[in-house]
């Protein structure tokens, strides 16, 4: 298994603290170099000045009297911690003020290589030299000690390293202290979170006072949590509406199996608890089939086949499957003449949807079912009318929600998935549902509402 990177190991506090210290680590670095070379620099330009107001001095000295005139003004070339040499051309020394017999500060090559302007010669950090070409040939040397520079520079730097190493670890602890503030809410929320459980589903995760991004966090999260606790009640419902629905079947296919096992009952009796076992199992078949078709809808895997398809086409279709049964029930199904707007449809989906619609309209319906198609604005809508006593108007928003029933109570034929169904079909496809009482009259409207192709 591959390691992984030590800076995702780490924790955020950890993480926070060591990019905000990194960073004041880099200002603290560029402070103290600019201060460094800032102070070096005006040690430098103050030990400069010295060294040129003295071959200044000891210039117009040489211009006035001579080499000889120096001589016995010798002690021009002293004072302070400033040594001076007058040499000659070719490097001998002429005037000294360290003595008699002290060597030439500067080599016979440096002495030919001086110019008339003024120069610097820096010697192992420890002494300086300006170098500077007089009238007459002569070479004036002016030597200072950098030890004085040295040791203000060793002290400036100290104390920057001591400063910075306090103000950086002053940083790094306060630099931990606000990551754990950051942090704090987000852990809060992390324990709340560990708490929640299906015996308290409303609770929430605490928000910060402070409308930032961990707000807006706990905000998003706590949506998702009231999206979930819907999601848990609706399924919890299903169940419960499915058991429901599964029960009463069950009671009744018991029943008649019951009632055929006994001995004594004639051939009518038999062949009547035969032919209800025989409609209560298909009506636990039809309770399956719808149930697959929900899950396979909230699982995201109603595959469609879709291809172009007549409006009439279908309405013909579903016209001629239930032709018969509205006939036995003594109803009519009546096929409006419309233009045959093509729809692009998985065909099998979109017939499940319409039979679904004439079957409800069959069985809670009165007089003729009457089928529709028209487009409207890119699409075409399939309608099934019947003329029964309606809808009330309180159910309507609630139609198409899963069990649900325009009736009290649980007792009668259907399952309350049919328009649930219907809606996830025509969802599945671009389009929607819809339920109305008619406007023209009594009776109900229901349809699917479908792309044209």
């Amino acid at each position: 298994m591959r390691a992984k990177p030590f800076l995702a190991r780490l924790p955020i506090r950890a993480k926070l603290t060591l990019a905000y210290t990194c960073v004041i680590a880099l200002v603290l670095g560029a402070i103290g170099l600019f201060l460094h070379f800032y102070f070096q620099s005006g040690l430098d330009r103050g030990l400069n000045d010295t060294l040129n107001a003295r071959a200044d001095d000891v210039a117009a000295l040489v211009r006035h009297e001579g080499v000889r005139g120096l001589r016995r003004r010798s002690d021009l070339l002293a004072g302070g911690d400033l040594t001076a040499q007058l040499l000659s051309a070719g490097g001998a020394v002429l005037v000294t003020s360290t003595g008699p017999h002290e060597p030439p500060l500067l080599s016979r090559k440096r002495v030919r290589r001086a110019r008339a302007t003024t120069s610097y010669v820096d010697r192992r950090e420890r002494e300086r030299f300006l170098v500077r070409r007089l009238p007459g040939g002569a070479v004036l040397v002016v030597r200072a000690s950098l030890e004085q520079r040295e040791r203000a520079l060793t002290l400036l730097n100290g104390a920057v390293l001591v400063g910075g190493a306090l103000t950086l670890l002053l940083a790094a602890v306060a630099g931990y202290g606000l990551a754990a503030a950051v942090v704090r809410p987000m852990e809060a929320m992390r324990q709340a979170a560990a708490q929640i459980s299906d015996v308290d589903a409303h609770a929430r995760l605490p928000l910060p006072l402070a409308e930032d991004e961990v707000h807006r966090l706990g905000v998003t999260l706590n949506d998702m949590l009231g999206r979930l606790e819907r999601a848990r009640d609706r399924e919890r419902a299903f169940v419960s509406d499915a058991s429901h629905e599964l029960r009463t079947p069950l009671a009744i296919l018991k029943t008649e199996v019951e009632v055929a096992l006994r001995t004594d009952n004639p051939p009518e009796t038999l062949r009547a608890a035969l032919r209800v076992a025989g409609e209560e199992a298909d009506r636990l078949s039809q309770l399956a089939d719808d149930l697959l078709v929900l899950a396979a809808s909230d699982a995201g895997h109603l595959d469609l086949d879709r291809r172009p398809v007549g409006a009439r086409a279908l309405l013909e279709d579903v016209d001629r499957r239930f032709r018969v049964r509205a006939r036995e029930g003594g109803r009519e199904i009546a096929l409006e003449e419309s233009d045959d707007a093509p729809v692009i449809a998985d065909v099998p989906r979109v017939q499940q949807a319409l039979s679904n619609l004439v079957d409800n309209a069959l069985r809670h319906g009165r007089g003729t079912i009457t089928l529709r198609a028209q487009g409207d604005d890119g699409h075409v809508e399939l309608h099934v009318l019947d003329r029964g006593a309606g809808l009330p108007v309180e159910f309507l928003p609630h139609a198409f929600e899963r069990f649900s029933r325009a009736q009290r109570g649980r007792v009668g034929p259907g399952t309350g998935l049919g328009l649930a169904i219907v809606e996830l079909i025509a969802v599945a496809h671009g389009g929607r549902a819809g339920l109305a009482n008619r406007t023209d009259g009594p009776g109900a409207d229901a349809w699917v509402r479908l792309p044209a192709g």
